[in-house]
């Protein structure tokens, strides 16, 4: 633990007249939250029986003994932590983890994949009545949030209700950075309630520096220490039968702005290899209906431009929710469940990652590399930069920044069966290379921030 201990026994608002304007704007946001939740709710992002939760009204019993208190935000973030989650409670028997995040997808996905004595509850928004009652339910024994959510009221409430906090591979981007430094006595007062900061990378590390004033606790990166994606043996079976020994290729967590190019590069990669199929795994599955539509719509446009068109009347689209059963015609499937990438990883040795083609920061590229897939992006690897940068170095992946270098370098991968082979253990060695100790080193440091 650093030298600045005191600072955390403070009072955090006596530091900032920001966060003081912040807690009394606080109790006029409920109505704002309420619309919000219906708002999210008619989008299909909430669940309607578990919206109480939003607002701090508990959907299950607080378990006796020991509750650890873990958030993640969105899926990498909540996944990020279930090692720990797992490792903390067959080290204490009587130990529970409640574990939150803010998302519908990461709740299903969390759903799967707890550990027996794991909850799960939807983080409260962030207004004074919501997060009492949240605090006064649950009452942790210790909140350790990773990546890089900062909401105010919860901060303060647990920082005044005495419960140990830490972040165990915190992320603070430059763009975050630039802006919190307008407002630093705020960040100060914030980022050092938590007894415990270890950033996920050095640069991480050296901004959240900067705003607390003081260094960071070494580097703990939870998203290189992660176990393999679950998969079911029996789908993969059949999965590998309905390929039937076709080239493909996927396109995982990719976002708007993106298909577009996948599509155009996947178009003319058939002139070579008319057999090819793309499975094309949004980040948002249910963009999927409406991604398909755009899809065809974009065929449709292309196949009255002349040379290429045939290419885009030959390219049929499947969604696998709406047809689980692959068609041999079917070029791009459109795969819309929860939780399924592990299945497809397996299947498949060449994986294009997104949110990198667009100013998105990219996804985790652990993920693919641990199960041997060869991993291309673009440049926008902000999010990840050492993790790209590193797996790039190994051999395990490769940058393509435009729509020409992934169909050059796609096809050349398709046309070397041991190049692509190689590229994919590459990925392989370099992920087991990786994340040792980590989950046991950050369970050590949260054991003893419970006990001090």
């Amino acid at each position: 633990m650093s030298g600045g201990d005191n600072v955390t026994r403070e009072n955090p608002l006596a530091h900032s007249f920001l966060l003081r304007i912040w807690r009394v704007c606080g109790f006029l946001l409920p109505p704002v939250a309420v619309l919000l939740a219906l708002w999210r709710l008619v989008r299909g992002q909430e669940e309607a029986h578990r919206l109480g939760e939003r607002f701090g009204r508990a959907g299950l019993a607080r378990p006796d003994g020991r509750l650890i208190w873990m958030h993640g935000a969105s899926i990498g973030e909540a996944a990020a932590l279930l090692p720990i989650a797992e490792h903390m409670l067959k080290q204490d028997a009587s130990a529970h983890v409640l574990m939150t995040s803010t998302t519908r997808a990461s709740a299903l996905i969390l759903k799967r994949r707890m550990p027996p004595r794991c909850l799960h509850q939807y983080l409260p928004y962030d207004t004074p009545g919501a997060v009492r009652r949240f605090l006064k339910h649950w009452r942790p024994d210790l909140a350790l949030w990773t990546d890089s959510e900062i909401w105010p009221h919860l901060v303060l409430s647990v920082h005044a209700a005495g419960i140990p906090m830490a972040q165990v591979g915190a992320w603070m981007s430059e763009r975050s950075h630039r802006r919190w430094r307008r407002a630093p006595k705020t960040a100060a007062a914030l980022l050092n309630c938590f007894s415990l900061c270890a950033p996920r990378d050095e640069g991480a590390a050296r901004r959240l520096a900067d705003l607390r004033g003081r260094e960071c606790d070494g580097i703990l990166n939870l998203k290189e220490a992660g176990a393999e994606l679950p998969h079911d043996s029996v789908a993969l079976a059949g999965l590998h039968a309905q390929l039937e020994g076709r080239p493909c290729w996927l396109a995982s967590s990719t976002h708007e702005g993106e298909e577009e190019v996948l599509a155009r590069a996947h178009a003319r990669l058939r002139r070579r290899h008319p057999r090819l199929l793309l499975l094309l795994a949004p980040r948002r599955p249910e963009r999927a209906a409406a991604l398909a539509r755009a899809l065809s719509k974009q065929m449709e446009r292309v196949s009255r431009g002349g040379a290429d068109g045939e290419d885009f009347r030959l390219a049929e689209i499947q969604r696998r929710s709406e047809e689980p059963v692959l068609r041999s015609e079917t070029s791009i499937y459109v795969i819309d469940g929860f939780g399924e990438l592990g299945l497809f990883y397996r299947a498949v040795e060449l994986v294009f990652l997104g949110g990198t083609l667009v100013a998105k920061g990219g996804h985790n590229p652990m993920e693919p590399a641990r199960l041997e897939c060869f991993v291309l992006h673009g440049k926008h690897t902000a999010a990840y930069d050492s993790m790209f940068e590193d797996l790039d170095a190994a051999g395990g992946g490769m940058e393509v920044d435009n729509e020409e270098a992934l169909v050059f370098v796609v096809s050349r991968m398709l046309e070397n069966a041991r190049l692509r082979g190689e590229a994919a253990a590459a990925a392989g060695v370099f992920a087991a290379s990786r994340g040792q100790g980590v989950v046991e080193e950050a369970a050590r440091r949260l054991r003893a921030l419970m006990s001090a």
